[in-house]
């Protein structure tokens, strides 16, 4: 910037002319190193403070209101947990963001204002028919709160510590904002029911692995299939044993149409995370980045989770000639999938597939690039008129692709996750979301989409994944 260009490795001068450089960052810590003087002395520089906890409150709390006011089932004692629920999950994300700080080994422990917007999200699932069942609508909206919560920041921890620490405050702030007992809320989750003397007397890290909400045991009215999937509805399954049915009947049913059979045991740990991924991929402009050691499952799994979601799998096969030119062709396929026929799909990739800053770099500019470049080829005819074509197909692409990565954790999944400088992530992983509200960001562009919480794994047992 101060000469004007730069000398390549052929030592000759690159001049750069009528260049505006945009630049954006944070404060220094959590990885972020602080930017001389010398540098930002050639840019106007606009701070943005953050947001103070009125402001977070009236934002989400309007975007909640509007949730259970468009309804008018909701019954009136979950429409009055509205600013309890905000102000719970404010003292949450406040707790954990000061609380657990990235360390060497712990470098994914960032969180933003977006983990605020996925527990958000996820309480936007449940309908009101759903809390109704049964009665205590108000017992449901809390205990979905609670497992929003945990998938959001309690996934993330890879520590027993971690985890029981952040779960002793979801107790705490359960009786402060709403006047809830955890152990009186989650009882149905203590080994052989409230009644048993035998039981532990209070619920603790190993009873909370029970707790699960999802829309996978729902036919969606219809007898299951794709074109159900989208009418399913997200609700608390209590009956752990008929869920394990239920997957390995998915599990079945995938086999039996699948050219590439997978010979897995269901049991549940493999259900936790099934569940978790299909609760990501039901999400719109969701992506899910699974880490763990090779062979503990991870793409099995994801595979699975797409399949019980009704989302077909898009997979790259890297060789020693593949080229972008391939890679483009591949593109083609997934753009045309998701946006020409409208139909969700998962784009399934490792660490190792990363070949070039364009697999995961691609994000929305990726698709932007199909979309714009080659608008003939692809749109010909296909949506109506060439204008109309691009912006829906890529449209289509942002509400239908789901991007599922896997890696092996240590240095590759952190390049994968935070970048070799711009050449791993440019980008981010979770591109092709636009920038809409509830757009979700996973493994890519630093911190600000490598969020939502790694699956909790155990020495031994391999398996981490994070949304």
């Amino acid at each position: 910037m101060d000469h004007g260009g730069w000398y390549d490795r052929t030592n000759t001068f690159r001049a750069m002319a009528d260049c505006l450089f945009v630049a954006a960052m944070g404060p220094p810590g959590g990885g972020r190193n602080p930017v001389t003087p010398r540098y930002t002395r050639h840019f106007n520089l606009v701070c943005i403070a953050d947001s103070d906890d009125a402001t977070l409150r009236c934002i989400f709390g309007r975007i909640l209101d509007w949730a259970l006011a468009k309804d008018a089932a909701f019954p009136d004692d979950v429409r009055k947990l509205k600013d309890a629920v905000v102000g719970a999950t404010l003292d949450v994300y406040k707790k954990v963001a000061g609380s657990l700080l990235p360390t060497p080994t712990r470098s994914h422990y960032m969180f933003n204002l977006r983990d605020i917007s996925r527990v958000m999200q996820g309480l936007l699932l449940a309908r009101p028919q759903e809390l109704l069942a049964g009665g205590a609508p108000r017992e449901k909206y809390l205990r979905l709160w609670t497992h929003e919560t945990l998938r959001v920041f309690y996934d993330r921890l890879v520590d027993d510590k971690d985890r029981a620490w952040l779960l002793g405050f979801v107790r705490t702030t359960l009786q402060r904002r709403f006047g809830a007992e955890f152990d009186a809320l989650f009882k149905h989750l203590q080994v052989g029911g409230p009644s048993d003397a035998a039981a532990p007397s209070s619920v603790g890290t190993e009873h909370v692995r029970s707790l699960f909400f999802g829309d996978f045991m729902d036919d969606g009215g219809g007898g299951g299939g794709e074109e159900f999937a989208g009418s399913r509805r997200y609700s608390e399954y209590t009956d752990v044993p008929a869920l394990l049915r239920k997957v390995e009947e998915y599990l079945v049913d995938h086999d039996a149409t699948s050219k590439r059979p997978m010979n897995l045991a269901v049991f549940l740990y493999a259900a936790e995370h099934v569940s978790r991924a299909a609760r990501v991929l039901k999400q719109p402009g969701a992506h899910l980045m699974s880490v763990g050691v090779g062979g503990s499952g991870r793409q099995s799994l994801s595979r699975l989770a797409a399949f019980m979601s009704g989302m077909r799998v898009f997979q790259i096969e890297i060789s020693k000639s593949y080229t972008q030119a391939e890679w483009r062709e591949d593109l083609k396929k997934v753009v045309r999938h998701a946006g020409g026929d409208g139909k969700p799909c998962v784009f399934l990739f490792s660490d190792t597939q990363v070949w070039r800053s364009c697999v995961v770099g691609g994000g929305g500019k990726a698709w932007r690039r199909f979309v714009w470049w080659e608008k003939e080829e692809k749109c010909g005819g296909l949506l109506g008129g060439e204008e109309k074509c691009g912006g829906a197909l890529l449209g289509g692409v942002r509400r239908s692709v789901e991007k599922v990565c896997w890696g092996e954790g240590g240095r590759s999944v952190e390049n994968v996750c935070w970048g070799e400088g711009e050449e791993k992530c440019g980008g981010g992983l979770a591109g092709g979301g636009g920038g809409e509200l509830w757009r979700r960001f996973v493994g890519g562009e630093r911190e600000e989409k490598c969020g939502g919480g790694l699956f909790r794994g155990r020495r031994g047992e391999g398996m981490l994944g994070s949304e």
